[in-house]
């Protein structure tokens, strides 16, 4: 099927019209329902008491009146973002400038720019507040110091730099990668204030974590609305649009309503005082507008989608229109409810507290200890579980898949088995505790380490997830010149053995070296370097076995890195295991345990593990690179005759290819 084109300029007249401008009623609902929610609740800004410095009216109505702004920028940029890289992808194909996508790109650039700068507003004004001084009191050159000293303030300049990088991306050769890198991006720029937010500190890392899927899922799922509206809603593939939105809205409207479960419930705790509080009525108010967001979704797939395919879009536009309007009303009563004080004690979620035994040392951590103490990371289960719809969904028969996933029954079977096998290792050691009353555990940080960096990988694999990475997608044709003259140097550097060193070297170093191993132990450093770790288990594995989109190495090049990493792995963890002279100054604090938690925190336990995987590795690529060596003295001519008459189960794997050709050869 040809890609679709779309002529720039060029509108369907049997398109239903909506409002010129339709984001500025949602605007003005949400500063209205912000103002109203903050005097139900009693939060209005207050002057300080008499004696104490104040900053002003100005600065303390300002200050959630520029959230406000910040979030409905983001949200917008985010929606941008969204229809040039997932529900109009075809305008890249077609290599069109003015189609959709284009559009969507370029306002998503100028949003964003809206949303740094309102960034920078709010971390001024929340300085100025702290501080209570009036602008007019506050140096300019001491400004910057101000805000860098208050957690608030770092997290909205650091969304600030982040926002301020999106046009670079996006208006600079613009591909679907590129857009699709820029929505990432923006995503990850949604979360620095949210981990200085009330959620930070009520059930640790479990509500803050949950607060970041649930602003990431609303912004997804508003902000894709709020894209359609403003750059499809008079474009022939509206209905393509939002048959694709349909589906991402639905996953999305799953991940607020559960991510939200969870911060309520770690928020408020069991039923007590605390849930006829202000705080916990904003709550139930929000409720009230995300069930009747998901009304509105449901008359869309049942009703509206079914009209506008048919050609008759006036029933879809009226209520996409009303369902910007509740849109605004969500983003102010969120804004609000950052801005009241949140319940206080212990939330649901929250992991009990090992308390000091005598001497004062630590409790002895058990194997049922952690497993007790097992809590889901939200961000990484999440990710997880999206990665899984899309495996699934690119598994599908269609014209690409079925060129390269074309299986028997029973293999088809044992990928299944073998990637959901992955999911839930990754979701089950991502869950397990990491620290105890500041101590880290470093025995759980080696099984952690072990687990995401060799084994999941290792699965994903076998589960056929490579060839979802060599599988031809649709390319510009300004994407397409620049492969031409060497486009693909990124996955070729990923395909590089001796990358796959260097991260395994830097991943194990990030988790285990003492300098910067308590930063990866809690807080958004554990979220961090989980997703670091378990990204690095995919280069280095699809580099070292030859897997990578980026061309495969000959053996003789991949056999001493592999080598390499086996001698890197056993020696850091024999020097874990002996506890030689010096070892505690780099690799661990202290190596005789003094915390008490036992071989949960001790390094030594950390040290075995390191060392068995290291074994385990060296048989796994003796017997692989043994099958790889035989494969590549084959003539590529008879190679090419057995990867015909290869049976459809063998197909898509070369790890399989390889193993069926050798044994023909033999």
């Amino acid at each position: 099927m040809p890609p679709l084109r779309v002529v720039a300029g060029r509108r369907d007249p049997a398109r239903a019209r909506v409002p010129g401008r339709p984001l500025l009623w949602p605007g003005a609902v949400a500063l209205v329902v912000l103002v109203a929610a903050l005097v139900a609740a009693g939060s209005t800004p207050q002057a300080s008491p008499f004696g104490l410095a104040d900053a002003g009216p100005v600065v303390r109505w300002g200050l959630p009146v520029a959230r406000l702004m910040v979030d409905l920028c983001a949200v917008v940029t985010v929606g941008g973002l969204l229809v040039a890289s997932v529900l109009v992808p075809g305008s890249h194909a077609a290599g069109v400038v003015g189609g959709p996508a284009d559009r969507a790109g370029r306002s998503a650039a100028g949003w964003s720019v809206l949303w740094s700068a309102s960034a920078l507003l709010a971390a001024a004004l929340t300085a100025w507040e702290v501080a209570g001084l009036p602008p007019d009191q506050v140096r300019a050159g001491d400004l910057p110091a101000l805000v860098w000293a208050l957690p608030p303030g770092r997290a909205l300049a650091t969304t600030a730099v982040l926002a301020a990088t999106l046009p670079a991306l996006v208006l600079r050769r613009r591909t679907r990668g590129r857009d699709a890198a820029a929505l990432v991006l923006a995503l990850v720029a949604l979360t620095p204030p949210v981990y200085t937010g009330h959620a930070a500190h009520v059930g640790q890392d479990v509500a803050t974590g949950a607060l970041v899927v649930h602003v990431a899922a609303a912004s997804v799922w508003l902000g894709g609305l709020a894209g359609l509206a403003l750059h499809v809603r008079q474009d022939p593939l509206l209905a393509t649009a939002a048959t694709r939105f349909s589906a991402v809205a639905l996953g999305a409207f799953a991940a607020l309503a559960v991510s939200g479960g969870l911060v309520a419930a770690a928020s408020l705790g069991p039923p007590s005082a605390r849930w006829t509080s202000p705080y916990a009525g904003l709550v139930l108010v929000k409720v009230g507008c995300a069930v009747a967001l998901g009304l509105v979704g449901w008359a869309h797939r049942r009703r509206t989608l079914v009209r506008l395919r048919a050609g008759r879009p006036g029933a879809f536009v009226r209520l996409v229109a009303a369902e910007l309007v509740l849109m605004g009303a969500t983003v102010g009563i969120a804004v609000a409810l950052s801005r009241t004080p949140g319940a206080t004690g212990s939330g649901l979620l929250e992991r009990p507290r090992r308390s000091a035994g005598p001497g004062g040392l630590a409790e002895h951590v058990s194997l049922g200890d952690l497993l007790t103490d097992w809590r889901p990371e939200p961000v990484l289960t999440t990710a997880t579980l999206v990665g899984l719809v899309a495996l699934r969904r690119w598994r599908r028969p269609g014209p690409v898949a079925s060129a390269v996933t074309t299986t028997g029954p029973s293999v088809g079977a044992r990928r299944t088995a073998a990637t959901c096998l992955a999911a839930g290792l990754l979701i089950l050691t991502a869950g397990l505790p990491t620290t105890y009353d500041g101590h880290p555990l470093v025995g759980v940080q080696g099984w952690q380490l072990v687990v995401l960096l060799l084994a999941v990988p290792a699965l994903l694999v076998a589960g056929g997830v490579d060839a979802a990475l060599r599988s031809p997608a649709p390319r510009s044709r300004s994407s397409a010149a620049s492969g031409a003259a060497g486009g693909r140097a990124p996955w070729r550097t990923a395909s590089d053995p001796a990358t796959g060193f260097l991260v395994v070297l830097v991943a194990t170093v990030a988790v285990l070296a003492s300098p910067v191993r308590v930063l990866s132990a809690a807080g958004p450093g554990r979220v961090v370097t989980l997703v670091l770790v378990a990204a690095a288990g995919v280069v280095f594995t699809l580099s070292v076995w030859g897997l990578g989109p980026g061309g495969r190495r000959p053996v003789a090049r991949r056999a001493p890195v592999l080598a390499l990493t086996v001698l890197f792995l056993g020696a850091f963890g024999a020097l874990l295991v002996s506890g030689a002279a010096g070892a505690g100054a780099w690799t661990a604090a202290d190596l005789s345990d003094p915390a008490g938690l036992g071989p949960a925190g001790d390094p030594r336990a950390a040290g075995w593990v390191l060392c068995s995987s290291a074994a385990v590795l060296a048989v796994a690529a003796a017997v692989v690179l043994h099958r790889q060596l035989r494969h590549e003295g084959v003539d590529p001519a008879v190679r090419g005759e057995q990867a015909v008459a290869a049976p459809s189960g063998t197909a898509g794997s070369p790890v399989e290819a390889e193993t069926v050709g050798g044994a023909r050869k033999a």
